[in-house]
């Protein structure tokens, strides 16, 4: 398909608009595969709110999905429990159904609901097709919010849910010696960004394209970075970890082996807290038909013209394929193993 069809049909379903063949068929798909995919569909399911950036990623890149394996495909989004719903929905799709089950979710926020729900999520169960964007975590808050003032009161967190919380801010607050109320129950960043602007919270975790966008809103400001030095493009915005960083001024006058501890930790954060999106399939499929969907998934993911779609509708695409998600998810589920005692910790102390 040529890049401006492509680049068309991603309007025309970012639009609303109806859309069916795609690709009458799938060129460059290998025999087995071109079987595969006849009569198969794709269900994508979003776990946030339509809108969004995780929104926006999937239904730009369905069309290109459609093209490169010749099946047909639907974006729904399952914001439910949060997140959690999409997640146990993928778990169910085996090769026995005509439908097959993609999930775009953050490997992070995968990983960690897989700590604190192992008997619901089994981290095994999911297979990264490739990566879609990685970026820096960063937190939002309310301009002029400043971390260093040594607050009387705990800081005011608005999050998705409590795992969400803890390990978007909570990790963050910790570092710093900071107390956290946490509010749950914000349905994807638009929702967060209200409850900024409405004073009901202090601050949130965000991504940085998401928080770079919410800052045209005015009345916000990213508050820092996740990282152990100055973003390249953006060195005006603190960071957490490392010479410099927040936790560094935070605990010049802290003792030795406190100060010691919370610059762990804030490396710590800094090595795990990023924002991956992946593209994700059951293990229960059969290896064969999974080797298909990586063919077809990563064809459609590396195309450059999805990136331009992607573009132009303000969404980086930082894309990785199959091998380097797999190595990426190994990567963070051991540093959140590492992280997990305090993360239990934190969790305990919200949920009371």
């Amino acid at each position: 398909m040529k890049l401006i069809s492509k680049l068309k049909v991603a309007a025309l379903v970012l639009a609303g608009m109806p859309f069916s063949g795609a690709a009458a068929h799938a060129d460059g798909l290998s025999e087995q595969c071109a079987a595969y995919f006849s009569g198969k569909r794709i269900s994508f399911i979003v776990p946030k709110k339509a809108g969004g950036g995780f929104d926006t990623y999937a239904r730009v890149y369905a069309p290109f999905l459609e093209a490169s394996s010749g099946a047909p495909v639907s974006v729904s989004n399952m914001p439910g429990a949060g997140g959690l719903a999409a997640s146990l929905e993928l778990q169910r799709n085996t090769s026995r159904s005509s439908e097959v089950v993609m999930l775009i979710e953050n490997i992070a926020d995968l990983v960690g609901a897989s700590l604190q729900n192992p008997d619901k999520i089994i981290l095994d169960n999911y297979i990264p097709l490739g990566i879609v964007a990685n970026q820096p975590n960063v937190i939002i808050g309310v301009e002029g919010y400043d971390l260093l003032d040594g607050k009387d009161s705990p800081v005011v967190a608005g999050a998705m849910s409590v795992s969400n919380g803890v390990t978007d801010v909570g990790m963050a607050m910790s570092a710093l010696g900071l107390e956290m109320n946490l509010i749950t129950g914000y349905r994807g960043s638009s929702e967060g960004l209200a409850a900024l602007l409405r004073g009901e919270i202090d601050l949130r975790g965000s991504s940085l394209p998401t928080a770079l966008k919410h800052l045209k809103s005015g009345g916000v400001e990213i508050l820092l970075s996740q990282t152990d030095a100055p973003l390249a493009d953006y060195p005006d915005i603190p960071h957490i970890a490392g010479e410099g960083g927040l936790v560094d001024q935070a605990t010049k006058d802290a003792d030795p082996a406190d100060r010691e501890e919370r610059m762990k930790l804030a490396q710590a954060i800094a090595d795990t807290s990023k924002d991956v999106r992946a593209f994700f399939v059951s293990s229960k499929l059969d290896e064969a038909d999974v080797a298909c969907l990586v063919e077809a998934s990563n064809d459609a993911l590396l195309d450059p013209a999805y990136a331009e779609a992607a573009q132009a509708q303000k969404r980086v695409v930082s894309a990785e394929g199959h091998e380097d998600a797999k190595a990426r998810m190994q990567s963070i589920l051991e540093g959140q193993l590492a992280l997990a005692p305090i993360l239990r910790t934190l969790i305990a102390e919200q949920e009371r």
